[in-house]
């Protein structure tokens, strides 16, 4: 979105959509990797845990459908899978 000077004041990398603080904080957390912030102090702790589950099953889901798909660079793949099924086990 641009204000009415054409500056640049919203920017959504992964579309429109309502969620809450917890939520992109985990997906922060995850994306690059370990704990770059300190979560404040009024974050619900079980909620980003939960996000950071959610997140790690949806890119081992990615992950499994690129493999079956006889995607073109197995070696990727299968870092991806070891990455994020560590994720999910360090959890939040």
């Amino acid at each position: 979105m641009v204000n009415k000077n054409n500056e640049a004041y919203l920017i959504d990398i992964e579309g429109a959509k309502f969620s809450d603080v917890e939520e992109e904080l985990s997906f922060l957390d995850m994306r690059f990797e370990r704990r770059i912030y300190n979560p404040p102090v009024d974050m619900d702790l079980n909620r980003m845990s939960f996000y950071h589950i959610m997140n790690c099953l949806s890119n081992l889901r990615g992950a499994v459908e690129l493999k079956e798909k006889n995607y073109y660079d197995m070696d990727d793949i299968n870092q991806m899978l070891n990455f994020f099924h560590e994720e999910f086990k360090r959890g939040f």
